[in-house]
């Protein structure tokens, strides 16, 4: 009894002394809040792959100018980089801060948004685009207002998506535990895939085709013509 209890006390003491030490290698904000400007070339996509909140505009006009407010020695881990076509942003090194911490982007045209950390994505106002594809693969959260053609939806983990306005058609696809909300979202087709355990709520006119082979359920608003096929332990529901 008296080794286990010494070896108990072993691994408790080496887990904390771990922590602490990868505490110790993450940078701590200092000093107020700045604001820096960015600039990076064309892009027509974005991946997130920080914590970093991003708040996005849609402009008239093309903008290469990325606003970044955060402590300076934050802002300094970050990294832009423009990859054919893509933004992407990331980190040198993990950080901590309790001031704010944000990117404003300004876009004329996007085709995706990839989220592959914990940071979240708002739209502010309403986004006029062609098609776009949102794909979560972290824990962060996309909230956007879309007037769009086709739209394609893929969540991976945790994250949620929450959709409004209108589109034309709407791919859905969930292997991972995150929601989509999208009954503000009205478009005329959707088809729906789930093989995790995350929820769809969708808004059709038309054509809605499901097909569930995981936990994850699907509630829709609208009438639209219903094709169903479940074999896992979801559900589909009338929501009206």
């Amino acid at each position: 009894m008296k080794r286990l209890l010494i070896l108990f006390l072993f691994l408790g003491a080496y887990g904390a002394m771990f922590t602490s030490c990868t505490d110790v290698f993450c940078v701590s904000g200092t000093g107020d809040v700045v604001i820096r400007d960015i600039q990076v070339s064309s892009f027509d996509a974005i991946e997130n792959r920080t914590s970093v909140d991003i708040y996005l505009t849609q402009a008239s006009e093309p903008t290469y100018t990325i606003e970044a407010r955060g402590q300076s020695n934050i802002l300094d881990e970050i990294e832009f980089s423009v990859i054919n076509g893509e933004l992407i942003i990331d980190s040198r090194e993990c950080f901590n801060t309790s001031e704010e911490l944000t990117i404003y982007i300004d876009v004329d045209q996007l085709d995706a948004i990839t989220l592959g950390g914990s940071g979240d994505v708002f739209g502010v106002g309403i986004f006029e685009l062609g098609d776009l594809e949102i794909e979560i693969n972290g824990s962060g959260d996309i909230d956007l207002e879309l007037l769009a053609d086709d739209i394609e939806t893929e969540i991976r983990e945790s994250g949620d998506v929450t959709l409004q306005g209108e589109a034309d058609q709407h791919d859905i696809r969930i292997t991972g535990s995150g929601d989509l909300e999208s009954f503000g979202l009205c478009t005329e087709e959707s088809d729906i895939r789930i093989s995790g355990s995350g929820d769809a709520e969708v808004c059709v006119e038309d054509v809605l085709d499901v097909v569930i082979t995981g936990s994850g359920s699907v509630y829709y608003k609208g009438f639209p013509d219903v094709n169903a096929t479940i074999i896992g332990s979801g559900s589909v529901t009338n929501s009206n």
